[in-house]
């Protein structure tokens, strides 16, 4: 996710495709995998990737993507507080102070499938996603 961020968008496909392999009913990797091969101009993968997000998710259009498909990579070092942060954003934990939004909505008290529903979700890091 980070190599798309960073502008290596042929590693952040390489990624994805690999995550697309091992979760294929993941509706966000495929999106992520649409995303980044089209910006790498692989536009038959990415047409291919948008195709089975659609298949996963009916109502997903590219307008749809445009809109809610903004992809955020957060980075610092071990131990500064990614995770719960994270966690607090897609309704994981309740935050103890202060308002989340997101296009507006407020996400605080809201459980995590709703927020997932409303375009927010977090790819977990997974050690089952590498080849080791």
């Amino acid at each position: 996710m980070c190599h798309f961020i960073a502008g290596r968008y042929e590693e952040g496909a390489e990624d994805e495709h690999r995550a697309v392999e091992l979760r294929p009913h993941f509706v966000t990797a495929w999106r992520t995998y649409a995303a980044s091969a089209g910006m790498a101009g692989d536009r038959d993968v990415a047409a291919y990737a948008l195709s089975q997000a659609k298949r996963l998710q009916p109502s997903l259009s590219v307008e749809w993507v445009e809109r809610y498909h903004g992809i955020v990579c957060l980075e610092d070092r071990n131990g500064a507080g990614k995770s719960t942060l994270m966690k607090a954003i897609t309704g994981v934990h309740k935050p103890n102070g202060g308002v989340i939004r997101f296009n507006g909505v407020e996400l605080n008290g809201k459980e995590p499938g709703e927020i997932r529903r409303l375009g927010v979700e977090m790819i977990y890091q997974d050690l089952a996603l590498a080849k080791m």
